[in-house]
Formats: C-alpha cells, sequence, structure tokens
C-alpha cells in the first residue's frame, strides 16, 4: 500500500467492508527472541464513560453531524454524496483535505 496515504487505506477498508483497522509495528528479531522467553500477560480493560461523558459525547456527535448537515449544504454544488458526510469520516484528516 505504500507510506503516508491515509485516504488509500480508507478506500481499501471500505471496499473490503473493514471499520476497524489494528496496526502493529514491526519488531526487531532480537527483541522478539527475548520477549519470547518470558511469559506475558496481556489484560485488556474496558473504561465505562460516566453519565456526564457519555452527555458530552452525545452533544459532541449532535455538532459534528450539525457542521456535516451545514457543509452539505454549503457544498451541494460539489456532488459529494451523502456518505461522505458521516461523523466518522468527519474525524478522519483525510477529511479535512477532501473539503479543500
Amino acid at each position: 500500500m505504500g507510506r503516508g496515504n491515509p485516504k488509500r487505506v480508507e478506500v481499501v477498508l471500505k471496499a473490503l467492508q473493514i471499520n476497524h483497522l489494528m496496526l502493529y509495528p514491526r519488531i526487531r528479531q532480537e527483541v522478539r527472541d527475548s520477549l519470547d522467553k518470558v511469559d506475558i500477560e496481556v489484560y485488556d480493560k474496558e473504561i465505562c464513560l460516566t453519565p456526564k461523558m457519555e452527555q458530552i459525547q452525545s452533544l459532541l456527535i449532535k455538532v459534528i453531524s450539525s457542521c456535516n448537515e451545514e457543509l452539505k449544504f454549503q457544498l451541494k454544488s460539489h456532488n459529494l454524496s451523502d456518505d461522505f458526510f458521516t461523523v466518522e469520516k468527519a474525524l478522519t484528516k483525510s477529511f479535512e483535505g477532501a473539503l479543500k
């Protein structure tokens, strides 16, 4: 895929219908060998949002959605599809670049 092209990654993810991408860094062989010698425990912690955090999150989503609706109205002559203006896409760096 190459480096430094997040737009291309988004296109591939959309084509493959993948919502989440997990990238793992490459590890040098000597680091990998030393890690293989010990037992590693991994804990997956889920942090619950407080009611105030949920309220803030909900309001932020409403603000972003409202901004998207305004952008859609202002840019209707640019023939952008409705699925371009989603909250998820608005949070990506490539979204701003696409608007320029």
